[in-house]
């Protein structure tokens, strides 16, 4: 029986389980792909004290942190999570089903599906279109459209043009809702296009994308597409019989202590209506501690020994 399990490994349960070690209480995380959505940020420039760190720079960091203290990692995928008199029973998709006293959910958001006709036949093995720029040099002199109108959008957008020939912004709505200093990196940049008020309404090509056909009737050329449509809640896995409250739009309901309304399962990061919705690592990592410090006052009101840690104080 495991004293807790976090699913899902970005930096709110990186951080999670690495203030559990301190705590003294065994962490497990399951994710077939740690890090997060944050690896796919090639520049990162709003987290304290590491300034224009690439994402992955970030997560391999945090991974090597809670190793070190004893974290435990299983590169696999939550399908399931039952009830049992003792906890939580987790079925995994390819590996011995675990049980645990206590769960933390950190699964983090995924990108929102993109529908334009025929995009699954461009979608991945290097077809044309993309979720991510991890492989920037793949762009080189490529005419480059990013769907997308947000902070993301415009980062993806700058990086892109140090490399590609021309990048276009396709953005649904009238304007850009971008942050002053990246509005103004934008507006720096002559090789970004905007074209606001637009959709992609159909992807075209032989093998490989060739262009993009708009809501207007427009063809633009392109050789590569970046999705940047924004993100939604993650939640991996079934959860029949659980009390696990949502808002409207699908994020986990959590208290102050992050604690969800079953008790026993906490979460934090991205998926919960925690901070204010401000999705950055910062605010991720600020409830995966809060989040562990929930789950040590749970364990010691089950467990009949007290638990022995590192972090006693209320200043750490």
């Amino acid at each position: 029986m495991h004293d807790l399990v976090i699913v899902g490994a970005g930096p709110a349960g990186m951080t999670a389980a690495i203030y559990a070690q301190r705590y003294g209480i065994q962490a497990t995380l399951v994710d077939p792909s740690p890090g997060g959505v944050m690896v796919s940020n090639s520049c990162i420039e709003n987290y304290p004290g590491l300034f224009k760190k690439s994402g992955h720079e970030i997560a391999a960091a945090m991974q090597e942190q809670a190793r070190e203290l004893g974290a435990k990692f299983i590169k696999d995928k939550v399908t399931e999570i039952h009830k049992i008199p003792e906890g939580f029973k987790l079925t995994l998709a390819g590996s011995p089903l675990i049980q645990t006293r206590t769960i933390i959910i950190a699964t983090g958001l995924s990108k929102r599906q993109f529908t334009a006709k025929n995009s699954e036949r461009f979608t991945g093995n290097g077809n044309g279109i993309h979720t991510s720029i991890n492989d920037l040099k793949s762009f080189t002199d490529l005419e480059v459209a990013v769907v997308g109108g947000g902070d993301a959008t415009a980062i993806v957008a700058v990086t892109l043009a140090r490399v590609a020939k021309a990048v276009h912004i396709i953005c649904r709505t009238p304007e850009l809702t971008v942050k002053p200093r990246n509005l103004d990196k934008l507006r720096a940049e002559p090789k970004i296009h905007p074209i606001l008020d637009q959709t992609v309404a159909e992807c075209t090509g032989s093998d490989r994308l060739e262009a993009v056909k708009l809501s207007n009737g427009q063809t633009l050329p392109v050789q590569a597409l970046v999705v940047e449509t924004g993100y939604e809640p993650r939640l991996t896995f079934q959860a029949p019989g659980l009390n696990l409250k949502t808002d409207p739009e699908g994020y986990l309901q959590v208290d102050d202590g992050m604690a969800t309304s079953e008790p026993g399962i906490f979460a934090a990061g991205d998926l919960t209506t925690g901070s204010n919705r401000e999705h950055h690592i910062v605010n991720a990592v600020s409830e995966g501690a809060i989040s562990s410090s929930s789950a040590k006052a749970f364990l010691r009101q089950k467990l009949s020994e007290p638990l022995r840690g590192s972090d006693t104080s209320p200043f750490f």
